[in-house]
């Protein structure tokens, strides 16, 4: 049961490189010493990149998308159609002109710029940025160890650990 992991909607990846695989295998054993499960951490491999946890963090960036696109999207027309009704009441020519086209309008353009900040709010630079330079240490012949933490307190916990055990931490990723 210690293997199986819940992560959270926002996960959290650390990680720090070892100069060897003795070193990285000893902070992988201080991590699961802290009850931090192993299915959670791994040594970045060079051909194949990040593999824990993938399927479950396709899982909550496809919640968070949702989420958020739903959220906004649906705020952006409701403000829409609020500032229609100011300039209703404000008596817009434009407005009073062309009530239902202006109403469509007003709502169509508030939730295309609440669809773009949903877009914005879920997107998740930090996760490719550790993904990348784990992956390019590894091909440099380093030895990347990387914590998928379910939350902030984890993330900071686990980072601890890896800087303990001589790892060099990288300065990206949402626990920074």
């Amino acid at each position: 049961m210690k293997d199986r992991v819940a992560i959270d909607p926002a996960p959290v990846d650390v990680g720090a490189r070892f100069s060897s695989r003795e070193a990285a295998e000893k902070a992988i054993e201080q991590l699961a010493a802290a009850n931090i499960a192993r299915a959670q951490v791994e040594i970045v491999d060079e051909s194949e990149g990040l593999q824990v946890a993938r399927g479950a963090e396709r899982r909550a960036t496809r919640k968070a998308l949702v989420r958020w696109h739903v959220l906004l999207g649906a705020a952006g027309a409701v403000l829409g159609i609020l500032l229609w009704l100011f300039a209703w009441n404000a008596r817009s020519t434009l407005v009073l002109a062309m009530p239902a086209l202006m109403f469509f309008v007003a709502g169509a353009f508030g939730a295309v710029a609440g669809l773009l900040l949903g877009g914005l709010l879920s997107a998740r630079p930090a996760k490719g940025l550790l993904a990348t330079a784990a992956q390019d240490d590894a091909r440099a012949g380093a030895f990347p160890v990387v914590v998928h933490a379910t939350d902030r307190e984890q993330a900071r916990r686990a980072r601890e650990i890896l800087v303990a055990a001589h790892g060099d931490p990288y300065l990206i990723g949402a626990g920074s």
